[in-house]
């Protein structure tokens, strides 16, 4: 038994991979952070929009 395990070992060698997390730490990246002028403008697109719809 050994003896075949040995030769599958010498048919397929093991394939050392490199470490997906390394790079990464398994942290998934923070989405970026939006500025105030952004985010007011958003409000008031969406206040427009509204009563655009409402008539």
């Amino acid at each position: 038994m050994t003896a075949q395990i040995t030769s599958f070992k010498e048919m397929f060698p093991p394939v050392h991979y490199a470490d997906p997390s390394v790079n990464n730490g398994g942290q998934r990246p923070t989405p970026p952070a939006t500025n105030d002028a952004e985010e007011k403008a958003r409000e008031v697109a969406r206040k427009i929009f509204k009563r655009k719809g409402a008539r």
